[in-house]
């Protein structure tokens, strides 16, 4: 009796410990929330303007509580470091640009969801033909790993455009095979694409990895007009089917409106993309 009373509790234990271990598996995934802005020339404009952007940006990223923060036109290296709230690893690169005009990507990443002691590496793309590469950096917990890009397309001609996003294939091709600890990594790339989410250009990147379904969001207007009014629909996260669970707008803080954030901080709304990690 005491032996066949034994093993349904057994049982009942091992398949408890199962579950356990499979609740904590799922809990330790670094599934995080990816913010993206185009930050309106960081770092240019004169006093007290400068100051008042730096702590309302400031204020902004504290109350977000973001994982990973990507910018564009960050416009000197160390500008980054005046919207650093304190709770973020922050880095950056050099000024890139095919002319006079130029600007850093940077990245803000949440101190205590990776455990970071040290900004993390950037690494730029090598893709010729893009007048800022994208660059990236790695997002690691465990066997997951995600190779989060930061991007800001050209402006100009719609087919200068159109011609620079359609290498972003030869991109994602070249931090796919980016492996860590022999894992391959998936990739997402955010910021401001200067186009909208359901141009060809995106289609035309991709025409050549047919096994690969891609998504473009938000589909929404992003850019404001002097009114405050939106315009075009430019700010969005790229990633394979399946690895954006959300994504749209970010709140505005409390108190503003589209006008007063086009004067203050941005002609860009902030986009957030809710990553879900292997």
């Amino acid at each position: 009796m005491k032996i066949n009373d034994c093993r349904p509790r057994t049982a009942r234990v091992a398949a408890l410990l199962v579950l356990a271990l499979f609740i904590l598996s799922g809990a330790a995934r670094a599934d995080f929330k990816l913010v993206s802005l185009n930050c309106l020339h960081l770092g240019w404009g004169k006093q007290p303007y400068q100051a008042e952007k730096n702590q309302d940006l400031k204020n902004f990223f504290d109350g977000e509580k973001a994982d990973v923060i990507v910018l564009q036109e960050v416009m000197r290296q160390a500008d980054v470091g005046l919207v650093n709230p304190g709770e973020y690893e922050v880095a950056a690169t050099p000024v890139q640009g095919a002319s006079s005009y130029k600007e850093a990507y940077a990245f803000l990443v949440l101190k205590s969801k990776f455990n970071l002691t040290a900004p993390p590496d950037v690494v730029i793309s090598k893709v010729k033909g893009i007048s800022r590469p994208p660059a990236g950096i790695l997002i690691k917990d465990g066997n997951t790993c995600t190779w989060v890009l930061d991007y800001h397309a050209i402006f100009g001609r719609l087919a200068d455009r159109r011609s620079e996003v359609s290498k972003i294939g030869g991109v994602y091709k070249e931090f796919k095979g980016k492996k860590s600890n022999n894992v391959t990594c998936q990739v997402v790339i955010a910021g401001d694409w200067n186009l909208a989410a359901n141009d060809t250009a995106f289609k035309d990147a991709f025409k050549n990895f047919p096994a690969v379904t891609i998504d473009v969001v938000p589909d929404k207007k992003t850019s404001l007009n002097p009114k405050g009014e939106f315009s075009e629909s430019y700010d969005h996260c790229l990633a394979e089917s399946g690895v954006i669970k959300h994504a749209d707008l970010l709140e505005l803080p409390t108190g503003m409106t589209n006008q007063d954030w086009r004067k203050k901080i941005s002609d860009h709304r902030g986009i957030f993309c809710d990553i879900k990690t292997k």
